[in-house]
């Protein structure tokens, strides 16, 4: 598999984990970025690559996660809701 490189401003091709490459000032570190944004600038080097390490999908572009199955009642919270003792 070829290796890809983005540069800041490029629209991100696919969610998942990048690593991002500055040259000089700090180590590659990584990221989850999501498709469609854009990858961001460093004021400092203006100088980073970055690379998809792993695709993932987004937690909540998955039905199950997205969409609440019943109404809560106002007020409610998630772990009233679970049935949990806070």
């Amino acid at each position: 598999m070829k290796r890809q490189f983005f540069t800041p401003g490029q629209k991100v091709p696919d969610t998942g984990i990048y690593f991002a490459k500055h040259h000089g000032h700090k180590l590659a570190e990584k990221f989850v970025f999501l498709k469609g944004g854009r990858f961001p600038h460093c004021p400092r080097c203006e100088q980073v690559d970055f690379e998809l390490l792993q695709a993932a999908p987004y937690i909540f572009s998955d039905p199950d996660f997205c969409v609440r199955t019943r109404k809560e009642s106002p007020g409610e919270r998630d772990d009233e809701r679970l049935g949990k003792i806070v």
